[in-house]
């Protein structure tokens, strides 16, 4: 606590001494674009001492809009992609009630034309610069489906983040996000009589970590330590399970570069224990939580002062988790998904 209150002291004594800069520079400068920099490069300096990289500086309109997104809300065309170099886009994922959905875009979709721009003989990089460009407000796109040419319109929208969704077909539930009430959901779903044995966290953005931990709660036994929270000054506290085991079953957890903070706590956790086989790639190593200060009515300030720990103390930060069986994520003309692929012959062949 004592090093949030420097910091504060800092940041008054920087917006006293910086008034004389102010007034030299605010003739040509906005000055709060010049305060904003300015608080800015303090938290550089304070990631810096720390090693957690991540504490930023908020508006409060934009701090409104960071809790949104916390909570999986978004504005958007709700689908993933991937790059076919010199063809076009697979059509990975699209979201339950998002724009990309209710336009009718399918997994496995194949898109070759994004806003009348062909995309045949387009490198990598201008593939995805034609569609951060073009994908501003709306999209017109040609899919090939079924060796069929379709054309499909989208306009951008709001929708939320499916969080939990379970695949009947290949007994997997898919983790989208870990918002509001996500841990529940999961809780149902791995207890179905159908007994899924996949968890999908690929592309899992992260989320509230209370969610992730109420998740690991699903596996250990009561009073269990699941996790633990190492602050700025060093002290580590543990994290411990509050309900009965409900789930012993060994499950296939796919990750990939995407999956981010409170989805790696859990695959990690569930994966040093032998609760969960990994598949996929190495995740983005993301194990920060924020502390939120509000120095003044102007700003409100992020800081990346707690990093999580798995139950048998080891992070993840900076290196990410690296998966038991590494598989390219890399799919075929027909869009087979060669993790889930894996996946379910693991849970075939187990006893």
């Amino acid at each position: 606590m004592l090093w949030m209150l420097t910091t504060l002291a800092s940041l008054a004594f920087a917006q006293e001494n910086v008034q004389d800069v102010y007034t030299v520079l605010s003739k040509q400068y906005e000055a709060p674009m010049l305060e904003r920099a300015a608080i800015e490069g303090m938290l550089d300096v304070v990631d810096q001492q720390s090693g957690l990289n991540g504490s930023t500086v908020l508006s409060h309109a934009e701090f409104t809009d960071w809790k949104a997104w916390k909570k999986g809300e978004r504005d958007g065309f709700g689908l993933r992609v991937q790059v076919v170099a010199g063809r076009g886009f697979i059509v990975e994922h699209v979201m339950s009630n998002s724009p990309a959905s209710e336009s009718g875009l399918l997994a496995s979709d194949f898109i070759v034309s994004v806003n009348t721009r062909p995309l045949n003989g387009l490198s990598a990089n201008q593939m995805l610069a034609v569609l951060e460009t073009e994908g501003v407000e709306r999209l017109i796109l040609e899919v090939i489906r079924e060796d069929v040419l379709q054309t499909i319109k989208m306009q951008r929208g709001d929708f939320a983040v499916p969080q939990v969704e379970y695949k009947e077909s290949s007994s997997t539930v898919a983790v989208q996000f870990f918002g509001v009430g996500s841990s529940e959901k999961i809780r149902k779903n791995l207890l179905n009589p159908s007994n899924p044995s996949i968890l999908d966290f690929r592309d899992n953005k992260g989320g509230l970590w209370e969610e992730a931990i109420a998740t690991l709660d699903i596996f250990f036994p009561q009073e269990s330590i699941i996790a633990y929270r190492q602050h700025q000054d060093g002290t580590t506290i543990p994290i411990l399970s509050q309900e009965p085991v409900l789930r012993v079953e060994p499950l296939v957890v796919l990750i990939n570069q995407g999956t981010q903070g409170p989805a790696e706590l859990v695959a990690l956790t569930l994966q040093e224990h032998g609760m969960a086989t990994l598949v996929g790639e190495r995740t983005s190593g993301n194990g920060v939580d924020y502390h939120v200060l509000y120095p003044n009515q102007e700003w409100v300030l992020l800081m990346a002062d707690t990093q999580l720990l798995s139950s048998k103390k080891q992070q993840w930060h900076g290196t990410g988790v690296v998966p038991n069986l590494s598989i390219s994520a890399q799919q075929t003309y027909r869009g087979e998904d060669r993790q889930l692929q894996t996946a379910l012959q693991l849970i075939s062949t187990t006893p």
